[in-house]
């Protein structure tokens, strides 16, 4: 339960995410995301060349889960790797100081989330797959998805996405050295007669850690607006966080 814990710490650094729409939580600072077609895999090409002594990307635990519960256990998991590479004798807070010039890097994480005060709908905590790319030669557009969603909400617990992915577009920020990004569309989903709109983003302070980023993480607020099964819209404050996967 500890990936809420960081939610909390984390969220107040977030302005309360508005009441649906596709651009919640995006800072006014952060460029505009590249939106890709759906279904785009996006980039493809050779690893990214790093600036300086750069560090092996971890073992990525394994994240798969279909349950809530097993998501826990996901989160847990993840938590054992990236919580050393930020604690004491870990990499700590040491990105870059210039990014690559080409290259793709390749990342898989954990996105998720509780619900604010703010919601006139239902609450309720979620947890879904994030992965993403980076292609550092294309103004360091970020492209991925969303996919296996699952939640503690009754007759919601694993929502069928449409389309099978919330398609997300953004970018690595230079001067940040953070991520930024947001869904493309509002994507509906559904499990038997309850619906919902759903829509992220990123906000708040960046966290990027090692030479070669091997942890990227931010706040990422999101919003479910319910279209039938339960009425109103749950703001969630969240988290999303990835490790890069070395291919």
């Amino acid at each position: 339960m500890h990936n809420y814990l960081k939610i909390i710490a984390l969220s107040a650094l977030i302005p309360l995410a508005g009441c649906g729409g596709t651009s919640a939580g995006n800072d006014a600072e952060d460029p505009q995301p590249v939106n890709p077609d759906p279904g785009d895999p996006g980039p493809t090409g050779p690893a990214p060349v790093f600036p300086g002594n750069v560090d092996p990307s971890p073992d990525i635990p394994d994240l798969s889960f279909s349950t809530f519960a097993e998501a826990q256990e996901a989160h847990d998991r993840f938590d054992s790797v990236s919580i050393p590479i930020q604690g004491a004798g870990g990499l700590g807070f040491t990105p870059p100081e210039t990014l690559p010039t080409s290259g793709v890097a390749l990342y898989s994480g954990l996105v998720s989330g509780t619900t604010l005060p703010s919601s006139t709908g239902p609450s309720f905590n979620y947890s879904a797959n994030l992965d993403f790319q980076v292609d550092f030669s294309s103004n360091n557009r970020l492209t991925g998805e969303i996919t296996n969603m699952v939640t503690n909400l009754d007759n919601f617990e694993n929502p069928t996405i449409e389309g099978g992915a919330v398609d997300i577009g953004g970018r690595i920020n230079g001067n940040t050295v953070g991520f930024n990004f947001s869904s493309t569309a509002d994507t509906t989903l559904t499990q038997g007669g309850v619906s919902a709109e759903f829509s992220i983003g990123t906000t708040g302070q960046n966290f990027a850690y090692g030479d070669g980023l091997v942890l990227l993480g931010r706040a990422a607020p999101a919003t479910f607006e319910f279209t039938s099964g339960y009425s109103g819209t749950t703001n969630v404050s969240g988290v999303a966080e990835a490790l890069r996967v070395d291919d």
